[in-house]
């Protein structure tokens, strides 16, 4: 994409980022390793790799996809083990089967509400029986990057910098997890990844088969 060179890191730069401090899938990898057994996690918006790179280094596959292709660029040099796809997210997941864990950092917040229901309805489907979902999404308490003094082109969705970006609250994220799923963690964090300070709902889900907990 045009105008994303002053984004783009050094190696040496890009090795100094991942000293940060928000290593949210630490806590996690147990559950990871042992849901994903011998097949490859999928990420989706893999961005530069931080993400990607603690979980090949605990020894997990790992399929990334990403529609920048300066980012998908930095994440090879920093993951080369990984696999990076440069595809759009709305479109179809890559590989024929099913995944048993699906991971999404901060990638889901550009759509509109009918595109993330679909998007979380997909993520879904695309996971085998008690597939193992973790995601982050904006909250709208991070003030820091656009949930306050933009545009409200729709309910928690804003105008910021010229991009549409969607916060949500945690009503928000239960109706997303309503159907199919079984939430085993829902929390709101604050955390130390960029500049400044930037709050997050970090939502950890099981795909749920039981039809009759649905009712």
């Amino acid at each position: 994409m045009k105008g994303c060179s002053t984004n783009i890191l050094d190696l040496s730069q890009r090795k100094q980022i991942m000293n940060h401090n928000d290593k949210w899938l630490n806590r996690w990898l147990p559950l990871i390793k042992k849901k994903c057994a011998e097949k490859s996690l999928l990420e989706i918006g893999c961005g530069w790799g931080w993400d990607t790179k603690l979980l090949v280094d605990a020894g997990v596959s790992v399929i990334g996809i990403d529609m920048s292709e300066e980012y998908l660029d930095q994440a090879k040099a920093l993951v080369p083990e990984a696999t990076f796809l440069h595809q759009d997210m709305q479109q179809k997941f890559p590989g024929e089967n099913k995944y048993n864990v699906i991971v999404a950092s901060l990638s889901m917040h550009y759509m509109t509400w009918e595109n993330t229901v679909k998007m979380i309805s997909r993520v879904k489907d695309s996971l085998t029986g008690d597939g193992l979902f973790l995601c982050r999404v904006n909250s709208v308490n991070d003030i820091n990057y656009g949930a306050v003094g933009n545009p409200e082109v729709d309910r928690h969705y804003y105008l910021v910098d010229g991009k549409l970006k969607r916060f949500f609250d945690k009503n928000d994220v239960k109706e997303l997890f309503d159907s199919g799923w079984n939430i085993l963690s829902l929390e709101e964090h604050t955390i130390d990844r960029f500049e400044k300070p930037k709050v997050v709902w970090e939502v950890i889900s099981e795909k749920n088969q039981d039809l009759r907990s649905m009712r």
